[in-house]
């Protein structure tokens, strides 16, 4: 019943509606009413502000969210592992970034499920930092990410590469004056794709007004606004071909490794690293 409580209160914190948050749970605004009372009741503290047509998070209610975010993850993996484990031979916990996903994993996982017929997989998508401290805690049992860790008790293997090619949605932009902030109404994306090969020479001249920390995000907005960012070179070779957007001119491209990291105590890993490297260059 707790985690029902605490799903409930995502939802209403989600949305800050109680009707909408009913429409997601597909229960009644009143049940919705109910157990966030009841959580209320628990807690001894009010966990939302309720005025006509707006709801906020309390300072108790911001000191439960991650918690409660961390709680119903949790179960919900476990529920995952106990019901799949009754029908497959094993379970694997695969983590990553939603970047990396739409770039390195898609034909790796499912050569992966192809090879391996008693393999149940769970994939989750979030921030590598956060993602990297998870893996350690042995909460997932890999992790595909941009960055080699720096810890012991992990190991790790290059599966791939990733090319990102400098683009912007007008022609004829050259590299020199972008990175110098002289092309007028073209903004540029600082898109975080960590540390670059120490042979690049094409870094910012000056600092970006815009940072975002997903590449996918900053493809949407440059094809709906405009602008200019380092994006892999694969997302944006259909939208070149119809010159949504242009290779900057100038610009070398950028290359990061992507990388296979377990626990130590995993053992061998060689079949997934066997997909990948068939899968991607």
């Amino acid at each position: 019943m707790d985690i029902l409580l605490l799903k409930t209160f995502l939802e209403v914190a989600r949305f800050r509606h109680f009707g909408r948050a009913a429409e997601r749970l597909h229960i009644t605004q009143s049940a919705v009413s109910a157990r966030i009372k009841l959580l209320e009741e628990r807690f001894g503290e009010a966990l939302f502000v309720r005025k006509r047509n707006a709801i906020a998070l309390t300072d108790a209610g911001e000191l439960l969210l991650p918690h409660a975010d961390s709680i119903v993850r949790s179960w919900e993996r476990v529920w995952h592992d106990v019901r799949v484990g009754r029908q497959y031979e094993q379970t694997v916990r695969l983590a990553t970034t939603i970047d990396l996903w739409r770039h390195s994993m898609l034909e790796p996982v499912a050569q992966l499920l192809q090879q391996v017929s008693g393999l149940a997989l769970r994939v989750e998508i979030g921030e590598s930092d956060r993602l990297l401290e998870q893996l350690a805690d042995g909460q997932y049992d890999y992790a595909l990410l941009l960055e080699a860790p720096r810890r012991q008790e992990l190991l790790y293997h290059q599966v791939a590469s990733l090319e990102l090619q400098l683009v912007a949605t007008r022609a004829a932009v050259h590299v020199t004056d972008l990175l110098a902030g002289t092309v007028n109404d073209l903004e540029f994306w600082n898109v975080d794709w960590g540390l670059l090969d120490a042979s690049d020479d094409s870094g910012p001249l000056v600092m970006p007004r815009v940072a975002i920390s997903s590449g996918e995000a900053a493809l949407q907005y440059l094809l709906a606004e405009g602008g200019a960012a380092w994006l892999p070179t694969a997302w944006v070779a259909p939208y070149i071909k119809k010159k949504q957007l242009h290779a900057v001119v100038g610009a070398h491209a950028r290359w990061r490794n992507v990388y296979l990291v377990w626990r130590a105590e995993q053992g061998d890993v060689l079949k997934l690293q066997q997909c990948f490297a068939a899968s991607t260059v």
